[in-house]
């Protein structure tokens, strides 16, 4: 028992110490000031998120990218709170091109079925989709767009992480996101991605419908983000 024991431990050791160097291989991303080209469309499904609304739409309104090249599409899913009236209310105050419909439910994956609802009236080829309780950086959109004029890309991977970390618990959770994280970078370090997050995740709209979007997947409620790209790395290991 001993022995599977330090097995299993060196094993795990290896592992993490090629995963320490495989970080290094990723190129840090560095944000330039370059006339913003690429258009976006914005995708939020929600549920009953009437606590976190405000602040994702504080950080909207904070975006710094030119608004004529993007738009948000906000998909209620069966909301039994004042979501729906909070998202009318910001719709009607706001200058952004902000629309908001109700999800098409075709499958056993709500949020899937979402984001499909959305892609099918998004007016933008880049979709990006985050969730209804996160916050927003400043540059959030100028990032994507300069990391695409910059790359051949079809889909990129963004991380996600804590903020407010009150507590023992919400540092235990900080700490698990942030191994999640690297562990993230570290698979395209070796060149075999297995992790992303669709809390902050872009690719294609025409790329998403080749592959016939969750179709495949969509019997399961969860991988909105994994599933689909690990379909995308079959369609194109680029």
């Amino acid at each position: 028992m001993l022995i599977v024991a330090v097995i299993i431990l060196l094993l795990y050791l290896l592992l993490i110490g090629k995963f320490a160097f495989a970080i290094d291989k990723v190129s840090e991303f560095k944000l330039e000031n370059i006339p913003a080209k690429t258009k976006f469309t914005v995708v939020i499904p929600f549920r009953n998120e009437a606590e976190n609304l405000p602040t994702l739409f504080k950080s909207i309104s904070k975006l710094n990218y030119q608004t004529s090249l993007f738009e948000i599409i906000l998909v209620n899913d069966d909301s039994e709170d004042l979501s729906k009236d909070i998202v009318t209310k910001f719709i009607s105050n706001s200058a952004l091109d902000i629309t908001l419909i109700e999800n098409e439910r075709q499958s056993n994956s709500p949020k899937k079925d979402a984001i499909s609802s959305a892609i099918k009236i998004s007016k933008y080829d880049w979709i990006i989709t985050t969730d209804a309780d996160c916050v927003l950086p400043k540059y959030w959109l100028d990032s994507f767009d300069t990391f695409i004029q910059q790359n051949d890309a079809k889909m990129v991977v963004g991380p996600v992480t804590y903020h407010q970390v009150n507590g023992f618990l919400k540092h235990f959770q900080l700490l698990d996101f942030l191994s999640l994280t690297g562990s993230t970078i570290a698979g395209f370090g070796i060149g075999k991605p297995f992790l992303c997050n669709g809390a902050n995740l872009a690719y294609k709209a025409s790329f998403f419908n080749s592959m016939n979007g969750f179709e495949g997947n969509d019997t399961i409620a969860s991988g909105d983000d994994i599933f689909l790209m690990e379909k995308a790395l079959k369609a194109d290991k680029n």
